[in-house]
């Protein structure tokens, strides 16, 4: 049966000033596992859960959906944050492997 992991595949975090938008490229980081699930439908469901949001039509790629969030120093998501980080989210469908 095959199954299905959500994955941040990296993030990019930027100053951010509420008057001026996304201001100088800060950092990168390698991505994380963030859930597994039998079927993708609660795969999506479980993005928009884990980010409070959809992402909009134009974050949705080719090969990954990038979600925005404007986060505190802490990497708290706060809309008072210094921060603006992108997060490059991909879904894989895992298949099970018969070695027959």
């Amino acid at each position: 049966m095959s199954s299905y992991q959500v994955k941040v595949i990296m993030r990019d975090v930027y100053n951010y000033d509420k008057n001026d938008g996304q201001g100088d490229y800060i950092y990168s980081s390698e991505g994380y596992e963030i859930f597994n699930c039998p079927d993708i439908l609660k795969a999506k469901g479980y993005i928009i859960d884990y980010f409070g949001f959809a992402p909009d039509s134009n974050d949705i790629c080719d090969d990954y959906i990038r979600m925005t969030l404007i986060e505190d120093s802490d990497g708290n998501p706060d809309e008072e944050g210094n921060y603006i980080v992108d997060y490059f989210v991909v879904i894989n469908k895992i298949e099970p492997v018969a070695w027959s």
